[in-house]
């Protein structure tokens, strides 16, 4: 995911990873998101099964 950011320019300002079992989630604070590409890519990554964007 990191580096779907960095290619896309992306600058994350913090990040959080929590697990539990086969179970993990992050939370990225980012400068800016785009068009929603990088969304997108993320969304389509195996194993990811949901992606929330807060403005």
């Amino acid at each position: 995911m990191l580096s779907i950011l960095a290619y896309n320019q992306v600058n994350v300002q913090d990040m959080m990873n929590k697990g539990r079992g086969n179970l993990a989630y992050n939370i990225l604070d980012v400068e800016q998101m785009d068009n929603g590409h990088v969304d997108k890519t993320i969304r389509n990554i195996k194993h990811v099964t949901a992606v929330r964007l807060i403005a």
